[in-house]
């Protein structure tokens, strides 16, 4: 290769570090933002959780929501995957456990928010999954969670249970969404005394049970995103360590071949001295 080549793709792939340092630092600015607003919901979902259970304490407790439970019915999943690239194989992961579920059931319904996800499963057997909204990024959150709320009741109706699949950092969660598991708390916190409303026990426990599904579908949401930004963050990194390494071996073999270049140069000079 020429030097002039040579000095090309040094050109290169200087702007190609520059994309994957550019992305790199979006998904930490992402992961730092993700990272405030998910402890800010660790409360909120607390306080939901601690006023259902008194609710639930009352008298009324879970009963007074809307039955699924239909014997018959098909289980269906709520999955959440990876809408942008450069995140390794986090949806490939996803992907495999849906064929899993299907071929252990094939009456399995899946709902999809990643159109990657959506491709991957193209060939799955058995009914079509159906697609979700997708969110790309953090300001896509409140948008996304209003369209998934808008279509929640067509599926919990057609669902005798609907669970969640989306990864964390623990590896890929399955949580229960309808019907909702109970919030638990110990025992020596079960007797306070019952809760001042003004509302009736049923309107109340349904409307703290929708509460909780809200905020435990932003939770799931949230953390997928997460642990997408993890994995695209780990995935730039690779690539930069390789560019490194690619314009380390680049510049040696430019100084090499300059270096040779030189030395001709001399030997043609001193030749010609000599001459």
């Amino acid at each position: 290769m020429s030097g002039t080549a040579l000095r090309e793709r040094a050109a290169l792939l200087d702007e190609l570090h520059q994309i994957v340092l550019a992305m790199k630092n979006l998904a930490l600015s992402e992961l730092q933002r993700l990272g405030r607003q998910v402890e800010a919901l660790r409360p909120a979902l607390a306080t939901v959780c601690t006023a259902l259970q008194d609710v639930s304490d009352a008298g009324v407790g879970h009963a007074a929501v809307p039955s699924q439970d239909r014997p018959g019915g098909a289980v269906g999943w709520w999955v959440i995957g990876a809408e942008r690239g450069f995140c390794g194989a986090h949806n490939s992961h996803l992907a495999q456990v849906v064929r899993d579920l299907r071929g252990a059931d094939p009456r399995t319904c899946f709902w999809l928010a990643s159109r990657r996800l959506q491709t991957l499963l193209e060939d799955l057997p058995g009914a079509v999954p159906v697609p979700l909204a997708a969110c790309a990024a953090i300001e896509e959150v409140d948008d996304t969670l209003d369209d998934w709320w808008a279509m929640l009741d067509p599926v919990l109706a057609a669902c005798r249970e609907l669970w969640l699949l989306y990864p964390d950092e623990s590896g890929l969660v399955r949580r229960r969404l309808w019907p909702p598991e109970p919030p638990d708390r110990p025992a020596s916190l079960r007797t306070a005394p019952a809760p001042v409303h003004y509302l009736s026990l049923q309107a109340l426990t349904a409307a703290l049970t929708r509460q909780l599904l809200q905020l435990r579908l932003r939770v799931a949401l949230m953390a997928a995103l997460t642990q997408e930004n993890h994995a695209r963050l780990a995935q730039m990194q690779r690539a930069q360590d390789h560019l490194d390494e690619l314009g380390r071996s680049l510049r040696q073999r430019y100084a090499q071949q300059r270096q040779a270049q030189i030395t001709d140069e001399l030997e043609t000079l001193m030749s010609s001295i000599d001459a």
